[in-house]
Formats: C-alpha cells, sequence, structure tokens
C-alpha cells in the first residue's frame, strides 16, 4: 500500500500587467528567476515523493523560465547563473521523464 505524503508545494506569484505591474526590464527578469526557483524547489518535493510525472512539469515550467531569461537581452541582470539553470532544468525534466514513462516496468522487474 503506497504511503500518503503530504507534499510542501509552494505557489509562485503570477504577476498580470492588467494590474499595474510593470514586468520589463530587470524586473522581469527578476521575477522569471524567482519563479523558476520556486518551481525547481517544487520539482524536487515532487521527485521526493517518487511523483516523476509532476516534477518533470514542474522542471520544463522551471526550464521555459530560465529560458526567457537567457533568450533575453537583458541576461546580465539576473542574480542567478541562467545558463546553469537552464541546463540542469532541462536535465532533471527530462531524467524524470523517462522515469515516469518507465516505472511500471522498473517495479515489476
Amino acid at each position: 500500500e503506497k504511503e500518503e505524503v503530504e507534499l510542501d508545494i509552494w505557489v509562485p506569484p503570477v504577476l498580470d500587467e492588467s494590474e499595474g505591474v510593470d514586468v520589463a526590464g530587470k524586473q522581469f527578469i527578476l521575477n522569471c528567476q524567482s519563479c523558476g526557483r520556486i518551481w525547481m524547489r517544487n520539482a524536487r518535493v515532487l521527485q521526493d515523493a517518487n511523483e516523476y510525472k509532476e516534477a518533470a512539469l514542474a522542471a520544463s515550467t522551471a526550464a521555459r523560465l530560465f529560458r526567457l531569461i537567457v533568450d533575453g537581452d537583458e541576461l546580465n541582470q539576473a542574480t542567478m547563473d541562467a545558463p546553469a539553470g537552464l541546463r540542469e532544468a532541462e536535465g532533471l525534466a527530462r531524467r524524470w521523464k523517462l522515469l515516469a514513462e518507465n516505472i511500471p516496468e522498473l517495479v515489476t522487474l
């Protein structure tokens, strides 16, 4: 029987321009960075709970946010190593996706 695990998932902020929030320039980079870090934290929490499919989705979301930083014109505004964060998020997303797809086969071996 599978043990119920309480997941400590953080909710990243949703920034909506209609609320008058300036999401351009350095602020946009910092927002992507913060949200990406939250998604990576959540991915690790999900992975620890053996929720590989959800972990892969969270890591993919982080990768998309880090990609916005890396591909943008203001990479120098980031306070993190965005290219390294992107590589890590993409790598973990691929790994966890493969695990999620193959877990039933591994369990029956």
